[in-house]
């Protein structure tokens, strides 16, 4: 069937036959060509390495692909207020999921804010409102403000196991929360969370530890080494509240990972680089100013 033109989107249209319209192969086999087909998270960190390139060397190419992309993350949001517990959730795999990854539909929701932010398209910030809202009335512990690891569909929660994780929650909290003038996000989202993780998460070294058991992300002696991001939620809680313990936390957190391995040397200090300010944000708009 022939490819159809949208014309006022200036994208190519063509029937929808299955529900993986714009999604992300998470891995390919080169020499069958076989696909497994990405989730909500993997296809929002494709999006904002197309925002990336596209600020460094735009195209329209990536901009096509990534709203592409985000459509297929908007077919995964629920949009039906007959189900107020599941209104603004982002489902895991396909529409028909009925478990929803908390941390991973953070990373769905950033992606949203992102791209609409960059390409001001304001739906997609308000998808990405709409999914905060649901995430601290539904997915966070009502007593503590810390996320479940799972909710299902029809209410029931998995309580966190290996939680460290889940603090990396506060970057979007925070990100939209300065996106929009709204200090509840900043507040309930990336304030409570960093100081739940603060009591919770560290060990006596000062580590963030996944405690017993085992994890990929994690050295034999449990310190974490891939943290998903909450060290940057901390920093940015550092920075909001100006908290030395969120500070200090970090830093001995940092210390414990750049540890050498018995018999290695310590890594050379890198070099200064210019940094950015704190004003800066993940996106630049590349939508036409309208000061």
């Amino acid at each position: 069937m022939a490819l159809l033109l949208d014309p006022g989107r200036g994208r190519m249209q063509r029937p929808y036959w299955d529900a993986n319209h714009g999604r992300f192969p998470y891995n390919k086999h080169l020499p069958t060509g076989r696909v497994v087909w990405g989730l909500n998270w993997s296809c929002a960190r494709g999006i904002m390495t197309l925002i990336a390139a596209d600020r460094l060397s735009p195209a329209d190419r990536y901009m096509e692909t990534a709203r592409t992309a985000a459509e297929y993350i908007e077919i995964l949001q629920v949009l039906d207020r007959r189900f107020p517990e599941n209104f603004g959730a982002i489902r895991e795999e396909v529409p028909q999921s009925r478990r929803y990854n908390i941390r991973d539909q953070a990373e769905a929701a950033s992606a949203l804010l992102y791209l609409g932010a960059y390409l001001g398209e304001e739906q997609l910030v308000e998808r990405a409102r709409i999914w905060a809202d649901w995430y601290l009335k539904y997915a966070v512990d009502p007593k503590t403000g810390w996320p479940f690891v799972f909710r299902e569909a029809d209410g029931r929660t998995w309580k966190p196991g290996d939680i460290y994780f889940l603090a990396a929650n506060g970057i979007f909290m925070h990100q939209l929360g300065r996106h929009l003038g709204a200090e509840k996000y900043v507040r309930k989202g990336l304030l409570r969370n960093a100081a739940y993780a603060l009591k919770h998460v560290f060990d006596a070294r000062g580590a963030m530890s996944i405690g017993d058991g085992w994890s990929q992300h994690a050295g034999p002696d449990g310190t974490v080494t891939n943290e998903d991001g909450a060290i940057i939620a901390l920093v940015a809680a550092a920075r909001v509240s100006g908290q030395a313990k969120c500070r200090k936390a970090v830093l001995k957190h940092l210390d414990q990972v750049m540890k050498p391995s018995s018999g290695s040397a310590r890594p050379a200090a890198p070099s200064p680089s210019r940094s950015t300010t704190s004003g800066s944000t993940p996106w630049s708009s590349r939508a036409p100013s309208t000061a």
